[in-house]
């Protein structure tokens, strides 16, 4: 596969080799899957038989033409055509070859256009041949197409815009900002979810996070009080339930290992994945970690997390704790937040260190409360909590109420109504 060229537009041809397999020819977007399958013979379709060419992670490009070459028998051949884009069907061609070209052909394959109109921001791409009369033939899949265009990301603050941001070019990114703290309130990051007065997080991006839109976007700014900052990190080390913390940035480990990570969250006591019990030798001076609400060890294998009872050595130093390993002489630290360098994820896992950057350690253990306080999330801190505080449930609510003196804002499912 080759990356893509800065062109106007680009061709890829898959020319069926068997009932499972096509070659491909052509320029292709870096990292596109090819999937081809027919229920009869290479590219034979009878009555009944399927015949269905599969194309995914495309990168959001905008496809312009998709073209089949069929034959069909001397006196007959039918089916329908249609093409998926990311899942929902935009294009149907039903009927025979003769409908299609004017004239049955058993010997020159035509070129059948299957796609009516452009389609922007295609990750995936299905083209599917059912017969219905014996018998179509298919030769080859051509698809014209071009890199997708640069999109803009609007980024809200409360009801104003606080900035735009335009990708150099498509599927390329915008770095997200951050926003400086303000009174009562700490920026989170950026949301898809225009929201108020919510108990739990929603979907949301990090400050200094890559974001790939696949069309314009618009994003709002998301914040956070909770009526008792996360400061009452642990001084006096025993066994019991914690959450692992990264306290400069006020982030917590999260989840069990999977592919030598793990994840990560803002901080949340009611949050359960974010609920560890670290048991203490008698020393304090190794502990092993085990995830409560799944029973699943933190350990590591090689240089990565694992889900295995390993042994944890731990630096104590005031209110600061920080468990490591000494794998093959060298000092690796579990932290609760890390990036791939890029902006792309954020993680916890394990990173080398050395003993005296140990003494310097920002991680902390926050003991689980009995009871603890659930954040507020909010996209409009200017209202403050003059506003219905609304959970998450089975069936989330669509609704908000606002509290305007004698009077209350209903926001029900996008429409608006004053109650008294």
């Amino acid at each position: 596969m080759h990356l893509f060229l800065t062109i106007l537009a680009a061709v890829m041809t898959f020319t069926v080799e068997s009932k499972k397999e096509v070659s491909a020819t052509g320029e292709f977007p870096y990292d596109m899957e090819v999937a081809y399958a027919c229920t009869y013979q290479k590219g034979t379709v009878r009555d009944g038989d399927t015949a269905t060419l599969s194309l995914s992670h495309l990168e959001g490009v905008a496809v312009q033409a998709v073209e089949v070459y069929i034959r069909s028998n001397k006196t007959a051949g039918a089916g329908v055509l249609t093409v998926s884009v990311n899942g929902a069907q935009v294009a149907r061609k039903e009927g025979s070859f003769r409908d299609w070209t004017g004239a049955y052909d058993s010997e020159t394959y035509h070129a059948i256009s299957a796609l009516p109109a452009l389609q922007n921001h295609v990750n995936e791409l299905q083209i599917r041949l059912v017969g219905t009369t014996n018998s179509l033939y298919i030769e080859k899949y051509v698809i014209t197409y071009r890199p997708p265009l640069p999109c803009t990301v609007t980024l809200m603050d409360a009801n104003s815009v606080q900035t735009t941001l335009t990708e150099a070019s498509g599927m390329a990114g915008v770095v997200l900002p951050g926003l400086a703290d303000r009174e009562g309130w700490t920026f989170v990051g950026w949301t898809p979810t225009e929201c108020w007065n919510i108990d739990f997080l929603p979907e949301w991006y990090a400050a200094g996070a890559v974001y790939r839109p696949s069309r314009d976007t618009t994003l709002w700014a998301l914040w956070r009080m909770q009526e008792t900052e996360p400061t009452d990190y642990a001084t006096d080390l025993h066994t019991g339930e914690y959450l692992y913390c990264e306290t400069t940035q006020l982030y917590a480990m999260s989840g069990t290992p999977e592919e030598g990570v793990a994840g990560t969250a803002i901080i949340d006591p009611s949050d359960e994945e974010q609920v560890y019990v670290v048991t203490f030798d008698e020393a304090r001076q190794t502990a092993t970690i085990r995830h409560k609400a799944t029973n699943t060890y933190i350990g590591y294998s090689g240089t990565q997390l694992a889900a295995t009872p390993s042994t944890w050595q731990v630096w104590h130093g005031g209110d600061k704790t920080c468990f490591y390993a000494t794998i093959s002489g060298k000092i690796y630290a579990l932290l609760p937040k890390l990036t791939d360098g890029y902006g792309e994820y954020f993680f916890a896992g394990l990173i080398k260190t050395t003993e005296t950057a140990l003494s310097t350690a920002t991680t902390a253990l926050l003991p689980v409360p009995d009871e603890p306080n659930k954040p507020t999330y909010t996209c409009h801190p200017e209202v403050g909590l003059g506003i219905d505080i609304v959970e998450q449930t089975d069936e989330p609510q669509a609704e908000t109420v606002i509290h305007l003196g004698n009077y209350q804002l209903i926001i029900r499912n996008g429409k608006k109504q004053i109650r008294l």
